[in-house]
Order: C-alpha cells, then sequence, then structure tokens
C-alpha cells in the first residue's frame, strides 16, 4: 500500500498543478472523475503525504460544483454523446469509487463533499435506470453503476433494473470471448461483471470473467501484448497490453486462491509498464475494495 500512496501522490501534485480546464475533456468529465477518485484517496489513506490536509477539500468540491454545472436536467452528461446515459455511466465510475472511499471517512471536513457528491450520482442515477444502451458492453457498465450507487444510497429500482438487464443475458462463447471481441470492451466487461457479483451477491457472474480471463492469458504475447485482430471494435488496429487486466486476475486470484491466477498476476507485475499504469494508479480500487490488499496465494502455472 506504501507504494501505491506514493504513485497516487504523484497524480495529487499534478492534479494541485492544473487547472480545471485542463483536467476536464471532451469524454464527459472522464479524467476530472478520475481525478476525485485520486483526492479522495491521498485524503483518507493514513499513508498518503496528504492524509486528512484540507488543502484537498477545495478542488474536491471544485470537481463536483463543475459537475453539477454541467449536468443536463435530465441528469446525464454530454459525455462524447449527448445525453447518453451509458456515457454518463462510465464518466461516473471513479466518480463512485472516490464517493465510496469518503463516505468511510467522519471527517466534517468532507460534509460538503459527501453532499454534493450524492446529488450528482443520485440525479444521474436515476436516469441510467431509465434510460437505454448503444453497444452490448454498455448493458453492464450500466448495471455496474447501479450497483455501486445502490451500495452508496440503497434503492431497489437500482436492483431491479440491473436484474432486467442480467435477464438478457451476458453473451460468451465457448472460447470465452465477449460479444464485442474486443480486448478493450471485455476489460469493461470483466469490470462491470465483478463490480455486479461482489455489490449484489451474484457468484455466479465470476465464472464469465474466469472464462474470459483465461482465454486472454492464451492471447497474450510475451511482452504482455494482446491478440486483437479478431476484434469487431476500433481496437482492431490498437495495441493492448494484459496489464490493464492485473486488477481482475488480482481479485480472483485472492478470491479464489486461484494459484494460476496468481502467477499470472505475478508475470503482469514483471512487464514494462506496470508501475506507471498500476502501481501509480490504483490506490482508490484497492481501497475501494479491501480484498485486493490480501497478498496473493502461492502461484502455480
Amino acid at each position: 500500500m506504501k507504494r501505491l500512496a506514493e504513485g497516487n501522490d504523484k497524480q495529487v501534485e499534478s492534479i494541485l498543478k492544473s487547472s480545471s480546464d485542463t483536467q476536464q475533456n471532451s469524454y464527459g468529465h472522464r479524467n476530472y472523475t478520475a481525478n476525485f477518485a485520486v483526492l479522495s484517496a491521498a485524503y483518507c489513506c493514513r499513508l498518503s503525504k496528504y492524509f486528512q490536509n484540507a488543502t484537498l477539500i477545495q478542488p474536491l468540491e471544485a470537481i463536483l460544483d463543475d459537475l453539477l454545472k454541467a449536468q443536463n436536467p435530465d441528469g446525464t452528461m454530454d459525455a462524447g454523446n449527448l445525453q447518453s446515459p451509458p456515457d454518463t455511466a462510465f464518466m461516473m465510475e471513479n466518480l463512485i469509487k472516490g464517493s465510496h472511499i469518503i463516505h468511510q471517512n467522519k471527517s466534517k471536513e468532507l460534509n460538503n463533499v459527501k453532499e454534493k457528491a450524492k446529488l450528482f450520482i443520485t440525479k444521474a442515477a436515476n436516469t441510467i435506470a431509465e434510460g437505454g444502451i448503444h453497444t452490448p458492453n454498455h448493458r453492464w457498465a450500466v448495471c455496474s453503476v447501479l450497483a455501486n450507487v445502490n451500495s452508496l444510497y440503497p434503492d431497489q429500482k437500482y436492483v431491479d433494473r440491473v436484474n432486467d438487464w442480467l435477464g438478457e443475458n451476458v453473451f460468451i462463447d465457448n472460447d470465452g470471448e465477449y460479444a464485442e471481441r474486443s480486448k478493450n470492451y471485455a476489460r469493461v466487461n470483466n469490470s462491470a461483471l465483478i463490480e455486479i457479483g461482489r455489490l449484489l451477491d451474484k457468484p455466479e457472474l465470476f465464472e464469465l470473467v474466469r472464462k474470459n480471463l483465461n482465454l486472454t492469458y492464451y492471447q497474450m504475447e510475451p511482452n504482455g501484448e494482446l491478440i486483437t485482430n479478431n476484434s469487431r471494435r476500433q481496437d482492431q488496429f490498437s495495441v493492448q497490453s494484459i496489464i490493464g487486466s492485473y486488477l481482475f486476475y488480482r481479485y480472483l486470484a485472492i478470491r479464489d486462491n486461484n494459484g494460476e491466477f496468481a502467477a499470472i498476476s505475478k508475470t503482469i507485475e514483471a512487464l514494462d509498464g506496470f508501475d506507471e499504469a498500476i502501481l501509480d494508479r490504483s490506490l482508490p480500487s484497492f481501497m475501494d475494495e479491501p480484498l485486493l490488499q490480501k497478498l496473493l496465494p502461492s502461484p502455480v502455472l
């Protein structure tokens, strides 16, 4: 955790030096909400040099003020696609992660942050619970956000909507490939299914993730790059790395006492780019899901 905190502190330093304009982007403030999670983790992590540092309160509130100002009357954000529930859901992922973290902290300095976050999140979630989607992976991204919102602000309508989408079933073939055959969107699916499974007690969803992760490792080159030429999506022509799936392997290795996934996790840790992609950017994830903080089981491969 110390190394994760140090990496997160580097992100904080960069955020504090930048203006709100440079932190936002055309994809619905996704960078901005990622910054919210980084700042929340730093404020709440005892190993951070910013632990309970009051200088973080103003930028946390500023992010929420800007999000509330940009939020459409129906609760959505113009996030690439206009007034799109799934694009709004993608933007909310890190905002909710940061909110989970600050809700475990009793500091009165965070009261306004918590109130503003709740206002934005619940307004957006109400629309996401009623709106549609554009692509196969959007179903599960939406469900993941609703499961997370329900864990913060319980409401049966969020759970009912998740169950509606799950009633359509998750498409995955015998090899472990999701409908879009995309490594990029497989990560979206795997992240979402793990979140739904752990938050709504649906462990059967983990088996789908295991199946895809087995295929992912099979399709890995020695340098960690993944085969993408069978993708139906834009990542067919891009470089994708197994590093992006590290947290999924680690989570299931620990949860299942899975020595094979532990060995794959160790393989990923040795790849070039691991420190920058994971150690510098994953403190919020480790604080949001403490199971990730446990030691890996003995590797077997």
